[in-house]
């Protein structure tokens, strides 16, 4: 009996799981993106607000530092405005990301 084939039949066997996952999640990643365009970034616009910074229970020294953070990020943001959909998408949510990181250290 030639132990070749078997021995292909069960590497095969062995690494098809892993690939398929691969493809399967290489495959959501490309379905999030088509639909990237209907989720609204509204994120950074809405933290702006000083009625939302009173319903989120900032206190006066919370409000003078998310200014202090608004100052480094502002300017990246309302460029943001002028680039092609799919850039500005990933540049807002990567500035909506550093937000979250933000609220979660203060």
């Amino acid at each position: 009996m030639n132990r070749k084939p078997m021995l292909v039949l069960i590497l095969c066997g062995l690494l098809a799981p892993p690939i398929s996952l691969a493809a399967a999640q290489d495959a959501q990643v490309a379905g999030q993106a088509n639909y990237r365009e209907f989720i609204p970034q509204q994120l950074l616009g809405l933290v702006h607000a000083p009625e939302v910074q009173v319903e989120l229970g900032l206190d006066a020294t919370q409000i003078r530092k998310l200014e202090g953070f608004f100052g480094k990020i502002d300017g990246l943001w309302f460029r943001a405005r002028n680039l092609p959909a799919e850039r500005r998408y990933e540049v807002i949510g990567q500035l909506e990301s550093q937000l979250k990181s933000w609220f979660r250290a203060h």
